[in-house]
């Protein structure tokens, strides 16, 4: 999961705003969650489905 998690927060996929005073921001959540460009060598596209659970602590003491 750690790895995932290195990989989402790659500085080339990651958008990190930085806020000034009257900034508006608007993200298409469905966009951002599921888009893609259109695959235009023909080859097939597969999904799967998988669940993770983890337990992470969020504070260490």
């Amino acid at each position: 999961m750690e790895r995932i998690d290195n990989e989402l927060r790659a500085p080339d996929v990651l958008h990190a705003h930085k806020w000034q005073v009257g900034d508006m921001l608007i993200v298409d959540n469905y966009l951002v969650c599921h888009g893609r460009n259109s695959s235009t060598n023909g080859s097939r596209r597969r999904l799967e489905r998988i669940a993770i659970k983890v337990r992470r602590r969020l504070v260490d003491v």
